[in-house]
């Protein structure tokens, strides 16, 4: 526990300092923060330019709302200001209005006139700019993960050959294994430059000195990977190229015209989601924002409880090894959810940590929030399934539940002639971490006639659409080949079924040849929206296309896939064989990234499923969190990546890589800091997952086998009374979930349409003119320029010769 009690953060009394660390607890309006600090920074510092100010966040999407949001607030604060109409509850507008209220207002409307010149962007946006600046190489769309495995592969195969070709050295006991594991750790490397390549020292660690020895040659083969790999990527760098060069460029000692220049352009600079950043990040924001400085400031944002994203290297040991305890503020305060639901959250989260150094503050909700908005049923209903070791397991009581919730919670709704109704599908989510979990939910759903949407499960490219697409453009760049139109046929665009492809015969495969050469030719032409306008007119394909459940998935699909080839192609012409590839390369992608994670298929009234990852961020009505929240301990076949003191930074923590692992010769501490560390952001996840509702959460919670089966729940809910029940809390036996009758959508009431009654004489808002009447206007044969208009018969000029000019 830290011996440390931070202060709550204001916008408008918050002295605001260089190296000030802002942690925002879910729900309490940390994206509103960081627009008012904005806002507020530029309506009282009258020098201050908004292009003095940096805002980086985690993705483009987030990096894209904050613009959004920061101009907002930036527009309804200036006019809030102008016209003297400031409401009550807006802290922010009073504060100016009692300061100078026109002056406030003219330096915000000076901003939104400069709005372009504001730097909100990703990290990797900012540094692309800092390279370019330099005239090095800038990263474009980057090398795809696809891409860097297979330049991985080729490196380590290399280094492999040159090793067994080097006298004295080892020889390899099974290649094969010993090449996983080491692109595995090379990977790993590359994602983490600063991490530390660990060769276990101690004899209690190892057989003998010889163990020793090949771990230590392992460790060069490991680093002459990674020289290599940066000699290929230099002209062509990945993202984290780019993190590296830049923090080079931006360090003292590195290209100082650069790192003054850079430096000199901003006065604040504001990181959201800052428990996503890692110590390569941090090098370059302390670059440019030196600790000691008094003029210029670095603000942190976000909420190391919310640090979820290990898998893609976000190391949140750096965000705390850069926090400043004396700089801490926080916030509180709960805009989200109603007041009982935040005291059964209290309850249960309350004096827990979320990893070393990340604690529970006890949250409280805003002024005016409702006690609850679903009268007697409790905020919180965890439903006990018994002892389960499997996903499976949950899901049909995942199913009854979202069932039961359809059919009996009552929502407060003014609008509802009784005050409450019963929730439409959409406002519930069920969160999962596993897709495949999700997918079997959402089956499960739909056949109790439920209706319901995945989003953020998957990749659109792992669909049955982008298959029968790449089977499609590959036979149209290899027209020739038999093998290849036969797959083709068997797609939804020609319609074949895959059992009978082998009785089609010569004449019929031309036909479908000619047919896929005239779609080849289109390509070419025009692009691929050419083509998927071509597919849309064709009705027989189109029914195909939507036949069945999964059609509007399908199409969804379809038009995603459609839309990134297009944006990939500029909109232009291309041969087929470049649609192929762009198609390998949107493969490469992770599932979660933004570009390629699956749309829901439309706005209709269905269950949402997602992610956690996915949901990070939004919020729904009600939430049902599915999972077994089951770690894995002490996986032999995992590459173990930790974090220890280093005595040379003051016994920072630092992220090391076991390289002992790659030689099956793991360090057994490695191995528990690992297991400690995921088990801490399991923690972490399931927090997100449970502050995600606004008055309602149902968890599936599934026992412990035994005591080293270990479980996120039976850690977090240890003090919650077995029988509980109470308006926050209520623990339910759901081993035998009650039959609930087979869902029928509500009937909506349908309002009797009527014409519609004229009370008022219309006034002509238009003149109508023609260029011979103006002639004859300035000729002096005509009194007016202007034509009668005769309501029952037209004019007589053509139509071109017509100028319509509305009053």
């Amino acid at each position: 526990m830290t011996d440390f009690v931070a202060q709550e953060f204001s916008i408008t009394d918050t002295q605001l300092e260089n190296g000030l660390t802002i942690e925002a607890s879910a729900g309490s309006g940390k994206t509103f923060s960081v627009a008012g600090i904005v806002a507020f920074q530029i309506a009282t510092q009258p020098n201050l330019r908004i292009s003095e100010i940096l805002v980086t966040t985690f993705t483009r999407n987030a990096a894209a709302e904050l613009r959004d949001r920061i101009r907002r607030q930036l527009v309804s604060l200036e006019r809030a200001l102008r016209e003297n109409n400031i409401a009550e509850d807006d802290d922010i507008a009073q504060t100016l209005a009692k300061l100078d209220r026109m002056g406030c207002a003219d330096r915000l409307d000076r901003a939104i006139r400069e709005f372009d010149s504001a730097t909100i962007a990703t990290i990797h946006s900012v540094c692309s700019r800092v390279m370019a600046m330099a005239g090095l190489p800038v990263v474009g769309e980057g090398r795809t993960s696809s891409d860097i495995a297979q330049t991985v592969q080729f490196v380590v195969n290399a280094v492999m050959v040159t090793h067994a070709a080097t006298p004295g050295a080892w020889g390899f006991t099974d290649p094969k294994k010993f090449a996983q594991r080491l692109e595995i750790a090379v990977t790993n490397a590359l994602s983490s430059p600063r991490s530390q390549l660990l060769v276990a020292e101690s004899t209690d660690e190892t057989d003998d000195v010889n163990s020793v020895d090949q771990d230590l040659q392992t460790r060069r083969m490991v680093r002459e990977c990674l020289t290599r790999i940066n000699r290929i990527t230099q002209s062509d760098p990945t993202f984290d190229d780019l993190l590296v060069r830049t923090a080079n460029l931006l360090a003292q000692g590195g290209d100082e015209a650069v790192r003054h220049a850079f430096t000199s352009r901003f006065t604040i600079a504001i990181i959201d989601e800052a428990q996503d950043t890692d110590q390569l990040q941090w090098e370059i924001f302390r670059g440019v924002f030196q600790a000691d400085e008094t003029s210029r400031m670095l603000l942190a944002v976000g909420d190391p409880k919310q640090a979820i994203y290990r898998f893609r290297g976000a190391d949140v040991e750096a965000y705390l090894a850069q926090r400043i305890p004396s700089k801490v503020r926080t916030l509180t305060r709960n805009w989200r959810s109603d007041a009982r639901l935040i005291r059964a959250l209290n309850t249960i989260f309350s004096g827990k940590e979320f990893g070393e150094g990340i604690e529970y503050p006890e949250v409280s909700a805003r002024d005016g929030a409702p006690e609850t908005s679903i009268g007697v049923f409790p905020s919180l209903a965890i439903l006990g399934v018994g002892v389960q070791t499997n996903q499976n397991a949950i899901v049909k009581p995942t199913a009854w539940r979202v069932r039961e919730l359809l059919a009996e919670i009552l929502i407060d709704d003014k609008a509802s002639q009784e005050g409450h109704r019963l929730p439409h599908p959409r406002e519930i989510c069920v969160l999962v971490n596993s897709k495949a979990n999700g997918r079997k939910i959402e089956k499960e759903l739909r056949a109790m006639g439920i209706p319901a949407v995945s989003s953020g499960t998957e990749s659109v490219m792992a669909s049955v659409m982008a298959s029968d697409m790449r089977r499609l453009f590959d036979a149209m760049a290899h027209p020739g080949d038999r093998s290849r139109l036969r797959l083709a046929a068997a797609t939804v665009f020609i319609g074949e079924q895959l059992v009978t492809l082998g009785a089609l015969t010569d004449e019929m495969l031309d036909v479908i040849s000619e047919r896929v050469f005239e779609w080849a030719s289109l390509v070419r032409r025009k692009g691929v929206n050419a083509w998927a306008f071509d597919i849309r007119r064709d009705t027989n394909i189109v029914e195909r296309l939507v036949a069945g459940r999964e059609g509007e998935r399908q199409e969804t699909d379809f038009t995603h896939i459609v839309e990134l080839l297009h944006a990939a192609t500029d909109g232009k012409g291309c041969a087929p064989d470049v649609l192929v590839n762009e198609m390998d390369r949107l493969e490469g992608l992770e599932d979660m990234n933004e570009t390629v994670s699956r749309r829901v298929e439309s706005d209709r009234d269905a269950v949402q499923i997602m992610t956690v990852h996915a949901a990070k961020g939004l919020e729904f009505p009600v939430v049902v969190v599915a999972d077994l929240w089951k770690l894995t301990k002490s996986n032999a076949s995992k590459i173990p990546i930790f974090h220890r003191p280093d005595a040379d930074t003051d016994n920072q923590r630092h992220r090391a890589i076991d390289v002992g692992w790659i030689n099956e010769r793991p360090n057994s501490l490695g191995i528990a800091l690992r297991d400690a560390e995921e088990f801490a952001e399991k923690k972490r996840l399931f927090y997100v997952a449970m502050t995600r509702a606004k008055h309602h959460v149902s968890l599936i919670h599934a026992a412990a086998e035994n005591d080293k089966d270990l479980r996120v729940t039976s850690t977090l809910l240890e003090d919650i009374a077995e029988e509980s029940d109470t308006s926050c809390i209520r623990v339910i036996s759901y081993t035998t979930p009650p039959q609930a009758a087979p869902y029928a959508p509500r009937s909506q009431n349908k309002v009797k349409l009527g014409t519609a009654e004229l009370t008022h004489s219309l006034r002509q808002t238009y003149q109508r003119l023609s260029f011979s009447g103006l002639t004859k206007y300035q000729r002096g044969q005509a009194s007016s320029p202007v034509a009668p208009i005769d309501p029952t018969h037209g004019g007589q000029d053509d139509d071109d010769d017509i100028i319509t000019i509305r009053s």
